[in-house]
């Protein structure tokens, strides 16, 4: 994908928010979220994306023959086992749960390196 057009960028929908930037000019949540999926995924290339029967979606990729992937649920939250190696970052920085060699993976994206 060479361009996006995101058409909502200064202005809510009452169905909720859309907007990336609410006074027009200054990142809000939604925006700072976007910005970081999209450094992310920048300069990658998309190996699979697989949908579990419970919702979980797990996006595989490579940058520089170096694998990554992104995990996300549609709804709710499950444990999903990692190798003891894993490290995780989710979109605002926060602690990601973590039991053992489990990361509770929600509706926020979660990159796992």
């Amino acid at each position: 994908m060479q361009r996006v057009y995101w058409y909502t960028w200064d202005h809510d929908l009452p169905e909720g928010p859309m907007c990336l930037a609410s006074n027009g000019q200054t990142l809000n949540d939604q925006g700072n979220a976007y910005m970081r999926v999209a450094k992310w995924i920048e300069g990658t290339t998309l190996l699979d994306a697989k949908r579990s029967d419970t919702g979980l979606w797990r996006c595989n990729f490579s940058r520089a023959n170096y694998p990554f992937s992104i995990f996300w649920r549609e709804s709710g939250s499950e444990w999903v086992a990692l190798p003891s190696a894993t490290e995780s970052e989710t979109l605002f920085g926060l602690p990601t749960p973590m039991d053992g060699k489990a990361l509770l993976v929600g509706q926020e994206p979660v990159l796992i390196t």
